[in-house]
């Protein structure tokens, strides 16, 4: 027999209207209580009768989550599922689409989803103009992940790659180093630095805070750009200790996991020990670091978490609900590809 509304409610020790109101993605339910019935419908596999509901309302109950793509980042696929998962529970289906970050192809996809389908959209990581996308935003219910600045006028979820990457460098720093190269970010001037908002240079600018705070200096000479895709963190990698055979490395700080596992191939190939000649620290969280051989220290982003913050801010914008932004809580996993 199916779950229904009531099982959910009376698993979640909350009347039948405040369930209803959660799944729904009503504002005025308080955070914590929402949480309890979204755990006890995926608990139970209950899933709401969406032909009902749309017949009621006049809406698709469809949402839109678009991110720059699904083969080579394995943190865009983990949030589609949990996006997918969780929307489900709340009597939504997911549109999923990938951007390949081109510009013609999201300013297609927004334009049509926007007219014809899904009721909002979850954007991750866009190349549209910031004035497209207020535009877009005063008509249309949009949460953007990880993009440009917005000056708040856009409800937005943000990686907390700054402060994640201060973290990751002075754990290395903790564990004796002192010649650290940034793998995955692009090298720039500070002015160009402080000005960007995207995840490769906020994620560079936390480690040359951590630096500096020890009293150490980050030169560009130990910032290596490559696409953040695991054949690419591994050619990069090859390519910086033959152009630099002279310059010492004890540690390396990779903008994402996949560029460390990348890396850390590379490192294995030459003779090079993990962590004893040189420690090794991504950023995500992916499943994966869990496995690599030693097994990859990270700074970890709950992919639940971001899922239920874009949800929790695409149903209160869909419902004129105040505009937020969030940026997302971290943890520092220490493995054995860092600890000396």
């Amino acid at each position: 027999m199916m779950p229904t509304l009531d099982d959910v409610a009376r698993l979640a020790g909350v009347s039948r209207m405040t369930a209803s109101n959660a799944l729904r993605g009503k504002s005025y339910v308080r955070p914590e209580t929402a949480e309890k019935v979204l755990q006890a419908a995926r608990q139970l596999k209950y899933r709401p009768n969406l032909a009902a509901r749309q017949l009621s309302s006049g809406k698709t109950n469809v949402i839109g989550f678009s991110t720059v793509e699904l083969d080579y980042s394995p943190f865009s696929a983990d949030l589609a599922a949990a996006i997918s998962d969780q929307a489900l529970a709340m009597g939504y289906q997911t549109l999923i689409q990938q951007t390949r970050h081109e510009f013609r192809t999201e300013m297609s996809m927004m334009s049509e989803i926007s007219t014809q389908f899904c009721d909002g959209t979850i954007l991750a990581a866009p190349t549209l103009p910031v004035s497209h996308i207020i535009e877009l935003n005063q008509h249309y219910p949009l949460v953007i992940f990880d993009g440009p600045d917005l000056n708040g006028e856009v409800d937005s979820v943000l990686s907390p790659s700054e402060e994640g990457s201060i973290a990751a460098v002075e754990h290395l720093i903790s564990q004796g180093c002192r010649h650290i190269l940034v793998l995955g970010a692009q090298s720039g001037d500070e002015a160009a630095l402080n000005h960007n908002a995207d995840n490769g240079s906020l994620r560079l600018r936390g480690a040359i805070r951590a630096m500096d705070k020890h009293g150490l200096k980050l030169s560009m000479e130990y910032v290596q750009a490559c696409s953040w895709k695991y054949e690419d963190g591994y050619q990069a990698l090859n390519d910086w200790l033959d152009s630099h055979p002279d310059l010492e490395i004890d540690g390396i700080y990779c903008i994402t996991d996949v560029v460390a596992i990348g890396a850390m191939l590379a490192l294995q190939q030459r003779g090079i020990r993990i962590p004893q000649d040189v420690a090794v620290i991504g950023f995500d969280g992916l499943e994966e670091s869990r496995f690599t051989n030693p097994p990859l220290s990270t700074i970890a982003v709950d992919v639940q978490t971001v899922a239920a913050q874009c949800l929790r801010l695409l149903t209160n914008r869909m419902n004129d609900g105040p505009r937020e932004q969030v940026t997302l809580p971290y943890g520092l996993i220490v493995r054995d590809s860092s600890t000396r």
